[in-house]
C-alpha cells in the first residue's frame, strides 16, 4: 500500500520524502500510486522526531505539532510514539545519571550531595514530604530531575 506505515507510524511517503526528497522518483511512485500527499509535510521533522539528540527529537515534535489541523492529524500517532519513546530516553538518561554519579563519589570519597551519595547515605528527597534521606529504591530519576529543577549547583557539576 502508498500509505503504508511502519512500528511508528511513520509514512512511506514521509520516509521518501525526508530521505531522498520530494521530487525523488521514489516520491512520485508513492505519490502516483495513492499515497496521501500530506504524509510529504515536514518530513524532515516527522522522521528526526526519532532523532538520537534529545534537543532535536523536541524541536522536530514541537514543529509537527505546529502544523495545521489536518497535516497535524495525519502525524499525530507518530507523534504521540515519538514523546513516549523521548519520554522512555530521558527517564533512562536521568536513571544512568544517577547511577554514574553515584558510583564516581563513591569511587572518589567526595562528600555526598543531592544525587552524589558519599559513605552510604543519600542525600533528602525533595519530593517526599517527611524530606528524610532516599532510600535506594527512592532514588529514583524522579529524584534526581527534581533536584536538578531546584537548581542544586552540585547535580549540575555532577
Amino acid at each position: 500500500s502508498p500509505d503504508a506505515e511502519d512500528h511508528r507510524s511513520v509514512h512511506a511517503l514521509t520516509y521518501a520524502v525526508a530521505v531522498h526528497g520530494p521530487e525523488s522518483f521514489t516520491a512520485k511512485v508513492l505519490l502516483n500510486y495513492g499515497a496521501n500527499p500530506k504524509a510529504a509535510v515536514e518530513a524532515p521533522a516527522v522522521v528526526a522526531m526519532f532523532s538520537d539528540l534529545p534537543a532535536d527529537r523536541k524541536e522536530a515534535i514541537k514543529r509537527v505539532l505546529s502544523l495545521r489541523d489536518e497535516e497535524r492529524a495525519l502525524h499525530l500517532p507518530a507523534v504521540k510514539i515519538a514523546q513516549q519513546e523521548h519520554a522512555a530516553r530521558a527517564r533512562a538518561a536521568l536513571k544512568q545519571l544517577a547511577v554514574n554519579s553515584w558510583a564516581t563519589a563513591a569511587d572518589d570519597g567526595r562528600e555526598a550531595s543531592p544525587i552524589t551519595p558519599a559513605k552510604g547515605k543519600l542525600a533528602a528527597d525533595p519530593l517526599s514530604p517527611s524530606s528524610e534521606p532516599c532510600t535506594a529504591a527512592q532514588a529514583s530519576a524522579a529524584c534526581v530531575a527534581a533536584h536538578l529543577k531546584a537548581g542544586d549547583e552540585d547535580a549540575r557539576k555532577a
